[in-house]
């Protein structure tokens, strides 16, 4: 009796180590996958400070003066 519970015993845990290796690999796959569809889609390769200047109203401002100047020239 002794001897099957043990034997119980260690095949549960070696299923155990079996689905958390199951789980990893699942995981790296994920993240691996995600990845590559950052890279296809472009995404995720610059981060927010080297993107350059945000657009903001000031940018706006300027256009509007520099079109207003060409239509009345024009």
């Amino acid at each position: 009796m002794e001897q099957s519970n043990k034997k119980l015993m260690r095949t549960r845990t070696s299923r155990q180590e079996e689905d958390k290796g199951q789980k990893r690999r699942k995981t790296k796959d994920k993240k691996e996958e995600d990845k590559r569809q950052k890279a296809e889609d472009g995404r995720g390769q610059a981060s927010p400070q080297t993107r350059g200047p945000v657009w903001t109203e000031t940018h706006n401002t300027h256009l509007v003066r520099i079109l207003s100047e060409f239509c009345v020239r024009h």
